[in-house]
């Protein structure tokens, strides 16, 4: 696949916004969680994410980022703030029973116009092993002089796998025609964490394993290529992750993105 040139016109056409819904937002500043997935081994070890902010141009004086997260599978141990914002607004909150954090930063004197920077780092521990998600939420604030300048299409999220007990069942071919043999523990356990960015949620039925195989194995390109879909597959990947594919498994997500209806059939 010849990636170059079809990247940069994907990326100057996803950072444009050109096509996309963007009726909610009311600036340009984004806020993220940093990395798109996050894998830990053991159940109970300790691990962080971090919240990205970019003012993209906006004169930024005061954040909030307001996080979501399953307290059923994860709990927030502490939150180191970063340096950009070094005033720590009043009545931030950790609520571990209901899964949420409501963070503030502000700064006095000049603000902050540029990014991406990271605006806080949260620490968790997985409390079982599962696949779950770390959400910023549609509430946060990124202000500029009182006003309101956030891109909510610019939200991300960090889908946590926790333990590495997950054992991939054999599915009779009576079931699935499965034409990966043989199977690639490390390549499935991978495309698994994109499954559950996606759907929340572990492999079921025949068809949940077919988006599976399609995102570990790839394959599912279309041929002659369809410029068109993959350009819509790569916003909607761009508005998961706020970044480009970058990995074969996330290239693999792009295309079954663009031409199965496998993920439509799975929403």
């Amino acid at each position: 696949m010849k990636k170059t040139a079809i990247l940069i016109s994907m990326f100057l056409f996803l950072i444009s916004g050109l096509g996309v819904d963007s009726v909610n937002a009311s600036g340009a500043s984004a806020i993220w969680m940093s990395p798109g997935t996050k894998v830990v081994e053991e159940v109970y070890e300790e691990f962080n994410v971090r919240i990205i902010v970019d003012a993209r141009g906006e004169s930024l004086d005061t954040v909030r980022a307001e996080i979501d997260f399953d307290p059923a599978k994860l709990e927030v141990m502490y939150i180191v703030p970063g340096s950009v914002f070094p005033n720590q607004s009043p009545v931030n909150t950790i609520n571990n029973e209901t899964g949420h954090v409501s963070y503030g930063m502000f700064k006095s004197g000049d603000p902050v116009t540029g990014g991406p920077d990271i605006f806080a780092t949260i620490w968790f521990r997985g409390l079982v092993s599962a696949v779950s998600t770390v959400s910023v939420l549609e509430t946060s604030k990124l202000v500029a002089d009182g006003a309101e300048k956030i891109d909510v299409y610019g939200l991300g999220s960090t889908t946590v796998t926790v333990g590495n007990d997950y054992v991939l069942p054999v599915v009779v071919e009576e079931e699935v025609d499965n034409p990966h043999a043989p199977v690639d523990a490390d390549l499935e356990r991978e495309a698994l964490v994109y499954f559950g960015a996606f759907f929340g949620r572990m492999p079921e039925v025949a068809n949940d394993w077919e988006t599976l195989h399609c995102m570990a194995y790839g394959g599912c390109q279309g041929d002659p290529r369809n410029l068109a879909a993959e350009q819509g597959a790569l916003v909607t990947f761009g508005a998961k992750y706020a970044k480009m594919p970058e990995t074969q498994v996330e290239w693999n997500v792009l295309h079954t993105l663009a031409y199965t209806d496998l993920m439509l059939a799975n929403y």
